[in-house]
């Protein structure tokens, strides 16, 4: 069960809806994942959206290394448990998911092995029973989510903010999204991109001249009213900012998306749909990204085995 949303972390009030009605999540590592569908989650931000609700959406996009950092920063995971909705961001999540819901034998002796055997099978069911492994819930990446809101808020007529990311990719992004819509555009619909101040890894300023930036910056936001805002400053760094500031800024929906600029803008090449399908879109990011291999590392060794750890020191039926 999600804590209440108007809850002190840090001296900071959360302000935005806790949970949206209906959504069933699995906790991985102590902070809930949706477990969910693209499809469903576009309906229900575009429900929220079409609502008179006077709350606030905060959207995070959690894969193996978010969660990590979360199980290593209680802040961090305290953040992460009470966002609105908790997008399910690679394969490794919804390998976990798989995992911790599965019945384990309390029988002495034969839990580990029990554990060991269950763990064996779902990898397998990557590539022999897909179907089973997506029957609950499938892959939601962020960066796909963030294209498509943004294809229906043209077609809408609302407004968006592009938030973040290294000087002018949010510019180049802005752009190339607006430059591929093949469909009639809401005269309505409005887009602005903001670079933002420099953080540091609490998710504050820099220095003081990046705070003075950061206050133009959200002075301007607040005067757009931006229906959707997308932040893109890398975590933990983002969810930091957001949950900080959100409370203070004029949006309805709140949305972190690490780094979905630069495949958006170009300027990281794009995952091609096979691989991502398949679920091997971290293998194309080592080829394609040599710096990642540390945290390809997190995710396919450190995330797994406290994931292990956790399902051991869980409950059976």
């Amino acid at each position: 069960m999600r804590k209440s949303p108007l809850t002190v972390i840090n001296g900071q009030k959360t302000i935005y809806k806790n949970s949206i009605k209906g959504r069933k999540v699995v906790p991985i590592l102590d902070i809930p994942v949706d477990s969910t569908r693209k499809d469903e989650v576009l309906s229900d931000i575009l429900r929220f959206l079409s609502s008179e609700a006077g709350e606030k959406l905060f959207i995070v996009t959690p894969n193996p290394e978010i969660l990590v950092a979360g199980a290593q920063d209680s802040y961090f995971a305290s953040i992460l448990q009470r966002a609105s909705l908790s997008l399910p961001d690679g394969i490794g999540v919804i390998l976990a998911q798989k995992y911790i819901s599965a019945p384990i034998s309390d029988i002495r002796g034969l839990k580990f092995v029990d554990m060991l055997k269950t763990g064996l099978g779902i990898v397998f069911s990557v590539f022999f029973n897909r179907k089973w492994l997506f029957s609950a819930g499938e892959v939601v990446a962020g960066r796909v989510v963030f294209e498509e809101l943004v294809a229906i808020a043209a077609q809408k007529g609302w407004r968006v903010c592009l938030l973040g990311g290294k000087p002018g990719v949010a510019s180049a992004a802005s752009r190339q999204l607006t430059s591929s819509f093949h469909f009639p555009v809401s005269s309505q619909f409005k887009i602005i991109d903001e670079n933002g101040p420099w953080l540091n890894r609490k998710g504050e300023p820099a220095d003081n001249a990046q705070a003075k930036i950061e206050q133009e910056c959200i002075v301007r936001i607040n005067k757009f009213k931006p229906h959707l805002l997308f932040v893109a400053f890398g975590h933990p760094k983002q969810e930091f900012w957001v949950h900080r500031h959100l409370s203070s800024l004029n949006v309805r929906v709140a949305m972190v998306v690490g780094g979905a600029f630069d495949y958006t803008a170009g300027i990281v090449p794009r995952v091609p749909q096979g691989v991502s399908v398949a679920g091997f879109e971290w293998l194309w990011r080592l080829v394609t990204q040599r710096g990642r291999v540390r945290r390809v590392a997190t995710a396919l060794f450190v995330f797994p085995w406290l994931v292990l750890l956790s399902k051991l020191r869980q409950k059976t039926n």
